[in-house]
């Protein structure tokens, strides 16, 4: 009933802020969490060296949907790609890795957990996955909420997962530097049972 009134009252865009400055102060707590934990202050010592490492590349990102059956992605193998959740299963048929790894959703990330810690590219997974995953230099932790609609500039901040790890992977590669982002797979239109 107060959040009709209040409606009622104010603009839809100070209702906007409301609404974001609730989440902001709701998530204080994880935010000092995730922010404090040893796992992600090493995380974010370390992703500092991507910082526009790429700055005027291009990057594909490959999504997991059922358009990669009719796609080439073998021509891919010579260009910066992010692999996205399962994509390793991929990997002996493409006959190459993907430059980068992302992976935020848990339940992905704990039924996969040993194929994720061996592979050997930068792999960027949710910090929730720690239960999961044992900390190494090529392994990133990233501090990713499902609330506060927002695309982070930095991945040493808080990311929006928007829904899916494209999202992440879209801020990921944007910190990096990258000019242009091609996105593969990431398909909008099917139907599944």
């Amino acid at each position: 009933m107060v959040k009709n009134v209040i409606k009622k009252i104010l603009p839809e865009s100070a209702v906007d802020v409301l609404r974001y400055a609730h989440d902001s102060i709701v998530r204080i707590p994880d935010d000092i969490r995730a922010m404090t934990h040893p796992i992600r202050r090493d995380s974010i010592r370390r992703l500092r060296r991507f910082k526009n490492q790429y700055e005027g590349k291009r990057c594909f990102i490959i999504g997991n949907g059922p358009s990669l059956k009719n796609t080439d992605i073998t021509k891919l193998e010579n260009e910066f790609t992010f692999g996205l959740n399962r994509i390793f299963l991929m990997f002996p048929e493409l006959g190459f890795k993907t430059t980068f790894f992302v992976s935020v959703n848990d339940l992905v990330i704990e039924q996969s957990a040993k194929e994720i810690q061996d592979l050997d590219m930068p792999r960027f997974v949710s910090w929730r996955s720690k239960e999961w995953l044992t900390p190494e230099e090529n392994l990133f932790f990233l501090y990713t909420t499902y609330t506060g609609p927002k695309f982070a500039k930095s991945a040493a901040c808080r990311l929006w997962e928007g829904a899916t790890v494209t999202y992440t992977s879209l801020q990921l590669a944007y910190f990096m530097g990258f000019s242009k982002v091609i996105l593969i797979g990431v398909d909008h239109n099917f139907m599944t049972k």
